[in-house]
């Protein structure tokens, strides 16, 4: 989706008239008042184009509502960034995370909606590292992704969100890391050349 057309849709989700119309999804809406926030900051970075990328997910099905529990933890004023801690969640809990009908579209939305969420992670993670000035850097200083990446790299087509449920304490410490990723980003500096004054 282009960038242009991906604001114009984050836009229509927060006009009132379309709320009161239809039922939003609570997450969605989150993630798209992020998306506004983003764009009025003129923010292009790791975080913004995670919570592109989970709207765009979202989007496809109205029938994954996150449990009002979880809801306060994605929306909370002090979460740093909605979209990684939805992701977040996603990923150690699964799809427990969601109310959803059984019928058989809603199934088969939530089984497609799993196997991307390993891509989504691995794209975040890869985008994170581009904002990195060193190479390697962001698995240097979080050697749990490293022990992720190592188990899952070559399932590829078997890869799912329940592929990486045995990982919870290693997720649940990535995501506390990325909390400080701007410190991991002095962290990660390129050394300057001293400059010869004389």
């Amino acid at each position: 989706m282009k960038l242009r057309s991906f604001l114009i849709f984050a836009t229509i989700l927060l006009t009132p008239s379309v709320q009161a119309a239809s039922k939003i999804n609570p997450a969605l809406k989150c993630l798209a008042l992020e998306e506004e926030r983003y764009h009025k900051k003129k923010i292009t970075n790791s975080r913004s184009k995670l919570n592109q990328d989970l709207i765009i997910e979202l989007s496809q099905s109205s029938d994954f509502i996150l449990k009002s529990d979880y809801l306060s933890i994605v929306c909370s004023p002090n979460t740093i960034s909605p979209a990684e801690k939805l992701l977040e969640l996603q990923l150690i809990y699964g799809t427990k995370i969601f109310e959803t009908n059984s019928n058989e579209m809603t199934v088969a939305s939530l089984m497609e909606y799993k196997k991307q969420l390993p891509q989504v992670f691995i794209k975040h993670i890869a985008n994170l590292q581009s904002e990195l000035e060193t190479a390697n850097c962001l698995e240097k200083n979080i050697p749990e992704i490293k022990k992720i990446n190592d188990k899952i790299k070559y399932l590829e087509e078997d890869l799912s969100v329940d592929t990486l449920l045995p990982f919870q304490k290693e997720i649940a410490t990535i995501f506390r890391k990325l909390e400080k990723f701007n410190d991991l980003k002095k962290k990660c500096r390129k050394p300057r050349e001293v400059q010869n004054t004389n």
